[in-house]
Order: C-alpha cells, then sequence, then structure tokens
C-alpha cells in the first residue's frame, strides 16, 4: 500500500466518525496523523480546526455539547497516555505500509521523535509504558478512560 492510499484510507475512517457522532478522539487522532507525518490537513480537518480556533478567538465555546469541555480537562495523564500510544501505532503502521516488518521498539523510538517538543515528549521506556498501558486498558474493555465510547463508531 502507498503513503497516500495509507493517508486517504485513513482520513475517510476518520472524518466518517466526525462527521457521524462528532468523536473528539477522531478529531485528535486525525490530526496527530497530519501533523507527526508531515500530511497535509484534509479539507474537513481544516475547517473543524478552524471553528475551534474562532470560537476560541471570540470566547465562545466550540460546539457547546456538555461533554465537550468535561473531556478536554480531564485529559490529563490519560491523554498523555492516548496520545503516544497512537503516536506507536501510527508508526507501526507506518512500518507495514513501507513492507517492513513490525518493530515495537523501533516504533518506540519512532513516537518518541516524533513526540519531541510537544507536551506528549517522553523517554522511549515512558513511551514503552505508556503503550503497553492504554494497550492493556483497550484490551480489558477500558477504553472510556481515554475516550467517550459512545461516540467510538469507527
Amino acid at each position: 500500500m502507498k503513503e497516500s492510499e495509507f493517508y486517504n484510507r485513513e482520513m475517510a475512517r476518520l472524518e466518517k466518525a466526525w462527521n457521524e457522532a462528532e468523536s473528539f478522539v477522531a478529531l485528535v487522532e486525525a490530526f496527530q496523523l497530519c501533523t507527526l507525518n508531515n500530511f497535509p490537513l484534509p479539507a474537513w480537518l481544516q475547517s473543524v480546526v478552524s471553528e475551534m480556533i474562532d470560537a476560541a478567538w471570540k470566547g465562545e465555546k466550540f460546539r457547546p455539547e456538555k461533554d465537550f469541555h468535561t473531556r478536554v480537562k480531564r485529559a490529563g495523564d490519560k491523554e498523555k497516555h492516548y496520545r503516544r500510544y497512537l503516536c506507536v501505532k501510527t508508526a507501526l503502521r507506518i512500518q507495514r505500509l513501507w513492507g517492513k516488518r513490525e518493530v515495537l521498539e523501533r516504533a518506540y523510538e519512532t513516537a518518541a521523535e516524533k513526540l519531541l517538543g510537544t507536551p506528549f515528549e517522553c523517554e522511549i521506556e515512558q513511551m514503552k509504558n505508556s503503550y503497553k498501558k492504554v494497550e492493556k486498558d483497550m484490551l480489558s474493555g477500558r477504553e472510556s478512560e481515554y475516550y467517550d465510547v459512545g461516540h467510538r463508531k469507527y
């Protein structure tokens, strides 16, 4: 699979999740996929981000749904773990895309490099711990600790 095919497939999946349920997780994942991999923001994502910036500039709430700001405030450490997890998952997908054997250690290193200079920056050992924690929680059915399961339709 070519990089452009991967990008198009993922953006279509995430756009659908956003359009159907305004899934905050899909929005974050799409933004992270683009920014961490130097992919262009698709028009739908540019529009949503612009709306958010415009609302913030005016001092208004973006999409004044009750849960939105609560989810953002609650994120804290769980958001850091989840962002790191997503970055490692993306690194694994890119390895597969390039026809390389998926190697978790290489994905940890790639994710740590990509997150340098962000609030999610950490050492490789912390990256590994975040990934393992989220993976364990996901496999145990505790994904709601990281996002609103009711919005996850993708």
